[in-house]
């Protein structure tokens, strides 16, 4: 996929030909979502998945989508009871490229998208449901833990796209 004359690797947003290259990553569950899911997802406008591909495959990819969240919870002040935002909805990596700093490279690459998109779409943070594995990877991705509810699997995280409103 990649040619000589273009960057390798690229972030490239999800098609069938990637479907076709090959992509393992130490979580079954992002394997199979990525094979199966992540392409009718993207059709049903649901999310959007990027790939970050080189010419032996896929490294890695990210799915963005948009939600809202209770201002409360993000500390932000507004007359409305939500505030916009884009979701990391999943993130993996080949088992090769683990701690290579290709994931940091892909958190990097959503935020900067979630920050192009917030000017047209309106959104205050870049937040994760993040498993208790990858806690301190997203720390060190600068996303701060807002929300942990007991009981519940996931940590709920965040990073702003701009300044509060304080």
């Amino acid at each position: 996929m990649a040619t000589e004359e273009t960057e390798n690797p690229k972030i490239e947003r999800l098609t069938a030909e990637h479907l076709s290259m090959e992509f393992k990553s130490s979580s079954e569950r992002m394997n199979r979502f990525l094979a199966e899911f992540a392409l009718q997802e993207q059709e049903l406008g649901i999310s959007s998945t990027y790939c970050l591909v080189d010419e032996d495959g896929v490294l890695g990819f990210f799915t963005l989508c948009q939600g809202s969240v209770l201002k409360e919870v993000l500390k932000y002040k507004t007359p409305y009871k939500d505030v916009p935002v884009f979701r990391i909805g999943r993130l993996a990596v080949t088992e090769e490229c683990e701690r290579t700093g290709i994931g940091r490279a892909l958190v990097a690459i959503a935020f900067k998208k979630a920050s192009e998109a917030r000017i047209t779409a309106g959104a205050v943070a870049l937040v994760v449901d993040a498993v208790p594995s990858a806690v301190d990877f997203y720390r060190k991705c600068n996303f701060e833990a807002v929300q942990e509810s007991p009981g519940s699997k996931t940590v709920f995280m965040a990073l702003s796209l701009g300044d509060k409103e304080e």
